[in-house]
């Protein structure tokens, strides 16, 4: 049994910037559609730094074409000499459909936002086409975001689109590879406001600061075994603001426990171009029936 969990890209995500947390269509609510079935996992994630990301993730098989997509994660990161503790969440609903055995399409609504600090609100829709071999989607999103204490100068012109797609190869005998990319579209206005919330004191305003992108490239190659899978993915990530480059490396076990239950075990290291390495462990346990 193949599984392509909910929770593939949230843990990458996670060590590179929050920003992820609000465009599930990237990676985290895919689902191998070659029979009818419902699923469910839950994750965990840490790093050295003490950041911690728990989330669990449905997907309720609702006939044998749709079906209902649930996401939640909370991320946590404590207080250090340089910053303040944060704590947000993050929430993803949507409904995906096949149309035939190839072409599939789902939409969903993203939040990730903390409390009476900050929240970034949008949708996004992606469609994908599976062959025996081949794997291709595309994906469209857009958001806007506020900050609660800065007032009205967070209310002028806070949003952003995204653009993504992602092409994968598995006629390598038991060796697949695919390659994504998402370009992240901000307004003037928001580009200007991204520098204010930085500089500001609001906690909330530069943690959405910081999350802010304007590329990210992903490349992978795994190998399936009988029961088993292994997985090896680069990330990178340019900030928006400045100019800094974040890359990621995740290499993730998934192991068939039972008839119905399922293991990722991931080991992850993350850094940007002014700071050292961030090494991380994350485990997802998922259900099927």
């Amino acid at each position: 049994m193949r599984l392509r969990h909910l929770f593939t890209g949230l843990v990458i995500c996670f060590f590179v910037t929050p920003l992820c947390a609000d465009t599930p269509e990237e990676d985290d609510l895919e689902l191998d559609d070659s029979a009818t079935y419902s699923q469910a996992a839950l994750s965990l994630s840490s790093d050295r730094n003490k950041n911690r990301t728990l989330g669990a993730d449905a997907a309720v098989a609702l006939n044998a074409s749709m079906r209902l997509l649930l996401g939640v994660s909370r991320i946590t990161s404590e207080a250090t000499e340089d910053s303040a503790a944060t704590a947000s969440e993050s929430l993803n609903l949507g409904v995906s459909a096949k149309f035939g055995d190839e072409f599939s399409l789902s939409a969903s609504y993203d939040y990730w936002g903390e409390r009476e600090s900050f929240s970034s609100k949008g949708g996004s829709v992606r469609a994908s086409y599976s062959s025996q071999n081949w794997t291709l989607s595309t994906s469209v999103g857009a958001s806007h975001f506020q900050v609660a204490d800065l007032g009205v100068l967070a209310e002028q012109g806070n949003s952003y689109q995204s653009f993504g797609g992602e092409i994968g190869y598995y006629g390598l005998g038991s060796f697949g590879i695919y390659f994504g990319a998402t370009t992240y579209r901000f307004s003037d206005s928001a580009k200007t406001l991204a520098v204010v919330f930085n500089e500001s004191d609001s906690i909330g305003a530069q943690t959405l600061a910081s999350s802010f992108a304007s590329t990210q490239k992903y490349l992978g190659v795994a190998y399936y075994g009988d029961g088993w899978s292994l997985d090896l993915s680069g990330t990178r990530q340019f900030a928006l603001l400045d100019e800094v480059t974040y890359d990621s490396v995740a290499l993730t076990l998934s192991k068939d426990l039972f008839e119905a239950w399922a293991i990722d075990l991931e080991l992850g290291s993350s850094r940007s171009t002014d700071s050292d390495s961030i090494f991380s462990g994350g485990l997802t346990l998922t259900y099927v029936w």
